[in-house]
């Protein structure tokens, strides 16, 4: 009974370590022993072999299949782009990559949320900043601008013809301008209502210089020498209000509408001091207010490359003067500007071309038409006749501008290339603006 105890478990020990594939030399003493036991223990043995030489078949496919997947996922090729090597010399996955986003504006806490569209240092120029704003900026950004602008005349010109001191000296005209400046400041502030609706103030100051030549009026045949005094005139102009909507944006390019509102808040009866010591209101282009409601509607074309290193565009825009002012009014003008610009990282450099078409003043202002003796001159100077306002005047510009985190800086000059004046006027020299812009 014992001798068969120790038998039985010999046979279930065998068919244990046969099952776990331990070894042949194993596999060959159990067979021996199993023989001399019993005809069921035996069946039972040759079921657990046939068993183990399934899974022995089972394991072998396993591993050919491994084999074969390996190599398939060998022989598939990865894009270079889609993985990135660390400092460790090996590899990340493109998921842990840096996801491809447009570019963000880095302009403090607010435009870190914000993400805009590339060529920014384009779009939010601080030169071409008011009505000449290439587009409307994202929603809930804060922009400030305040610009500087100087420009020069020097000399007479009727039409495109040069009128020298000699012909302008007649007896018509009691002094004769040489030299003009004016220098015209701007400070903006402007939010971004939706992400196609921008709202802008701009409050504007001026201050204006005019030379004149002395003239020799003979009385009853005696020279009088008659010396003028320089006009200068300054104060706060216009105000103005802008809605610029984004009207549409693809590819192709995006176009802009603004529509602009100037109320009158500047002066238009500041007056100055003649030589003989008497008062007299300045001509009309030395008064800081136009003293009219004015519209100003711009519709802007600017399209930005796929690389963001170009930018070209064109601008129509119009100035129209609604009503009279003292019984006058300027003339409505019509504005048609072009560019190229060029960006070089946070710089940028663009040549633009400008034409402005404006027409004469309507009606006049009785204490600027200044009429002393009527039957030897009938005004003070050229720029007090209405009609020598306005012109064809066609300006080229060139400028560069850096942004630098939330601020940007820029400068451009121009000169006229052409220009055909209403009458005698002063001709353009050139011209010069800076700006300074903040967003938040």
């Amino acid at each position: 009974m014992k001798t068969k105890l120790n038998n039985n478990i010999k046979l279930y020990i065998t068919a244990f370590l046969a099952a776990g594939l331990i070894s042949p030399a194993h596999e060959t003493l159990a067979k021996s022993k199993v023989k001399k036991t019993a005809p069921g223990l035996q069946k039972i043995h040759q079921s657990l072999e046939a068993e183990n030489a399934e899974l022995h078949k089972q394991l072998a496919d396993s591993q050919i299949k491994e084999e074969e997947l390996i190599k398939a996922a060998q022989a598939i090729p990865v894009a270079k782009s889609d993985v990135k090597n660390n400092p460790f010399g090996t590899t990340e996955p493109p998921s842990r990559q840096e996801q491809s986003v447009v570019p963000e504006m880095s302009c403090g806490a607010n435009m870190g949320k914000t993400k805009t569209e590339p060529g920014e240092q384009f779009l939010y120029n601080p030169v071409l900043a008011g009505t000449e704003m290439f587009t409307a900026q994202p929603k809930g950004i804060w922009m400030f601008n305040t610009k500087w602008g100087h420009s020069q005349q020097d000399g007479l010109q009727a039409g495109t013809s040069p009128v020298s001191e000699s012909q302008a000296s007649t007896t018509r005209v009691w002094a004769v301008p040489s030299h003009k400046t004016m220098d015209a400041f701007k400070f903006m502030g402007s939010y971004g209502i939706t992400d196609q609706l921008t709202l802008m103030g701009i409050i504007n100051y001026q201050a204006n210089g005019l030379q004149q030549m002395p003239q020799d009026r003979r009385i009853n045949g005696q020279p009088n020498i008659y010396s003028t005094s320089p006009v200068n005139t300054s104060g706060l102009g216009d105000t103005e209000l802008d809605a610029i909507y984004k009207i549409h944006d693809s590819k192709l390019g995006k176009v802009t509408g603004t529509v602009g509102l100037s109320i009158p808040t500047g002066s238009t009866s500041q007056e100055s001091t003649a030589a003989d010591g008497y008062g007299y209101r300045a001509p009309y282009d030395m008064q800081p207010g136009s003293g009219t409601v004015d519209l100003k509607p711009a519709l802007t074309y600017n399209w930005i490359t796929d690389n963001a290193l170009w930018n070209l565009g064109g601008q129509a825009s119009g100035i129209v003067h609604t009503g009279t002012n003292r019984g006058w009014a300027y003339g409505n003008s019509l504005n048609l500007s072009t560019w190229g610009q060029r960006a070089f990282g946070p710089a940028t450099t663009w040549v633009r071309l400008k034409y402005t078409d404006t027409a004469q003043i309507r009606g006049q202002d009785p204490n600027i038409q200044m009429l002393m003796e009527p039957k030897r001159w009938s005004s003070s100077t050229p720029d007090a006749d209405p009609a020598n306002y306005g012109g064809q005047i066609l300006n080229a510009f060139i400028g560069a501008s850096y942004k630098y985190n939330a601020f940007s800086f820029g400068l451009e000059g121009g000169v006229p290339a052409y220009q055909n004046l209403n009458g005698l006027q002063l001709k353009n020299s050139w011209q010069i603006t800076s700006g300074f812009q903040a967003m938040f």
